[in-house]
């Protein structure tokens, strides 16, 4: 038999399948796209206490601190990849302004110099924080359009994969 139930991203999947394993024999789970695929044999009411015992897990994340510490540090992260990849993509857009003689290498270097304590936030993965110091920035005007694209960009991010109460108006 094979059971489908939808997966919920604070669940440890290691934790569950642990579970799994010691309470019914030759069962296995996997995970795919937005579902949870448990393959094994069970009755009606073994699917009720697998569904229950699922849910639970994510409910019992949020009272263990231990478990939630470490999500978020894997949030984390997962947010400093994203956020270095993006000032690759920022140092390119600014090479690109430079070629084409938008801006000086020189304003370009200034700007640069202005949001580094964004910069370095972003790097870190602190999506928030690197919001609060990029806004505070007044670019020169050619400078503009790309200022207000990364703190488009910031202000999704943070409003997208943060916690309601991160985010920003």
């Amino acid at each position: 038999m094979r059971l489908e139930i939808e997966k919920i991203d604070f669940v440890n999947h290691s934790y569950f399948n642990d579970w799994l394993s010691a309470t019914f024999d030759g069962c296995s789970s996997y995970c795919q796209a937005d579902n949870l695929i448990i393959n094994g044999s069970f009755n009606d009411e073994q699917i009720d206490e697998i569904k229950a015992k699922y849910s639970s897990f994510a409910t019992d994340m949020f009272s263990d601190d231990d478990l939630m510490i470490k999500f978020l540090s894997d949030k984390y992260g997962i947010n400093a990849e994203t956020g270095s990849d993006y000032v690759f993509d920022l140092s390119a857009k600014m090479n690109l302004l430079i070629q084409k003689e938008i801006v000086t290498i020189e304003e370009a270097e200034l700007y640069c110099e202005q949001t580094s304590h964004a910069i370095n936030e972003l790097k870190k993965g602190y999506f928030h924080s690197a919001y609060k110091f990029h806004v505070q920035v007044l670019p020169i005007a050619p400078l503009q359009e790309l200022h207000d694209e990364v703190a488009s960009y910031l202000k999704s991010y943070v409003n997208e994969k943060y916690p309601e109460n991160f985010h920003i108006e």
